[in-house]
């Protein structure tokens, strides 16, 4: 009897396994949350601005390959607040990623462009406000459930003179 409740366990596990795997590829939809640390200057008002503030990312991507997917996202980093200034920032991102499949966990490295734009402002007055498209890059680990993964990533967005994110999300994967 030991036997067969140990066979019957490993044959379910091998199905469940087996089908998380078939989830790795194909459109995918996500969103993030997590910590970014801002640091924005502005010569012309001689501001130099730092601070962390929770943001945010809403995301769209394509894995046609095991190895290989690009997506897109929305970037919100926040409104960090200092007493003398507020910022706010947002962009428009698109990533290569380079996976590497190792069963249920994927880790990658991806690499691609922001255009962002930000202001700043005292006392709800607009002091400057500037955008551009810079190079962005990263790295993360996702956990495969099925058709959701749990992702954790950092990202390193050259948003004024450069913005770390930290974040961890949600992903699910349409066949």
């Amino acid at each position: 009897m030991k036997t067969f409740q140990l066979l019957a366990i490993g044959l379910i596990a091998s199905t469940w396994m087996t089908g998380a795997y078939a989830f790795d590829k194909g459109l995918y939809v996500g969103a993030s949350v997590g910590q970014a640390d801002v640091s924005i200057t502005s010569s012309s008002n001689n501001i130099d601005f730092k601070d962390s503030a929770t943001a945010y990312k809403v995301l769209l991507g394509v894995r046609p390959l095991n190895w290989f997917a690009v997506e897109a996202s929305y970037v919100d980093l926040g409104k960090p607040k200092t007493t003398t200034y507020s910022a706010q920032t947002t962009g428009i991102s698109a990533f290569a990623l380079a996976m590497w499949d190792k069963g249920p966990l994927d880790i990658f490295a991806k690499a691609g462009a922001i255009n962002w734009n930000s202001k700043i402002s005292s006392s709800g007055i607009k002091l400057s406000s500037r955008e551009s498209t810079n190079v962005a890059y990263g790295a993360g680990i996702q956990f495969s459930l099925l058709a959701f993964k749990i992702r954790g990533e950092y990202e390193r967005l050259e948003v004024g003179k450069g913005t770390n994110m930290a974040s961890v999300g949600v992903v699910f994967t349409f066949l």
